[in-house]
């Protein structure tokens, strides 16, 4: 309708509007370029309509947008709690790494201890001869 309004009216070079004869007897206007109270009177009723439709629609989008909202917030406290746990695993499972590495090392250094207990001198020869610079001569 708002397209056929402004076909009513063309502009010439002095910019005052004039409505043909065509136009007038198309849409109602009278002698003075001006449109007829019944053309007004559809036009309101067709904004009328395009109004209440578009507020159900916004009613909808209103109402689509705070469930999005909600679900979103829903999502950010799960991932919360997500990282809340697996950051408590994290440090347990970096707790129990350092102390079997104290366990290795102590193990380890046993390990050594009982190995110069077992084998005392008899060990240090046995590396010297295995790491000696020529091993030719023995063949």
């Amino acid at each position: 309708m708002q397209k056929q309004m402004r076909l009513l009216m063309t502009t010439t070079k002095d910019t005052k509007y004039k409505v043909t004869e065509k136009d007038r007897k198309k849409y109602g206007a009278c002698e003075h370029g001006q449109v007829n109270y019944k053309s007004l009177i559809k036009l309101n009723n067709l904004l009328y309509k395009r109004t209440k439709s578009d507020q159900k629609q916004f009613k909808f989008l209103a109402q689509d947008i705070f469930l999005k909202n909600k679900h979103i917030e829903y999502l950010k406290q799960i991932n919360e709690d997500l990282v809340d746990r697996y950051e408590e695993k994290f440090e347990e499972y970096d707790k129990a790494n350092e102390d079997l590495k104290k366990a290795n090392t102590q193990l380890m250094l046993n390990v050594e201890d009982l190995k110069t207990r077992l084998f005392g001198h008899y060990e240090r020869r046995l590396k010297d001869y295995a790491l000696r610079p020529d091993r030719k001569k023995d063949n």
